[in-house]
């Protein structure tokens, strides 16, 4: 995984201005995106990723609720309602992952193993 710092120098390697510059760009965007998603609102970056913002519902002990076989199951215990923040890559991100079965697919899953 790249650091901070790399990114910056990828980015100046591609002529897009000078580290400093860069390491703001990124710090500024990393500000931006807790702001948004503080409010409650979607973040993207374009041809990057998407950081939605979302709930659980809250639960109270005895409620009825549809369990995932789809029968009506009886909470044990309450369950405080939970924030989730996601993060889904693009869809350009997502074509340039390797299949199942493919060559890099078994080298990436042999990495992650380690």
């Amino acid at each position: 995984m790249l650091t901070k710092g790399q990114i910056a120098d990828e980015l100046v390697s591609r002529g897009c201005g000078q580290k400093r510059q860069m390491m703001n760009v990124l710090s500024a965007l990393g500000d931006i995106a807790a702001e948004e998603v503080g409010k409650g609102e979607d973040f993207s970056i374009p041809g990057v990723a998407r950081i939605s913002y979302g709930y659980t519902t809250p639960r109270k002990k005895g409620e009825k609720y549809i369990g995932f076989g789809g029968e009506e199951v009886t909470a044990d215990k309450a369950r405080p309602e939970k924030i989730r923040i996601r993060a889904s890559a693009a869809g350009s991100i997502k074509k340039l992952l390797p299949t199942k079965g493919s060559k890099a697919y078994k080298a990436v899953v042999a990495r992650k193993k380690k």
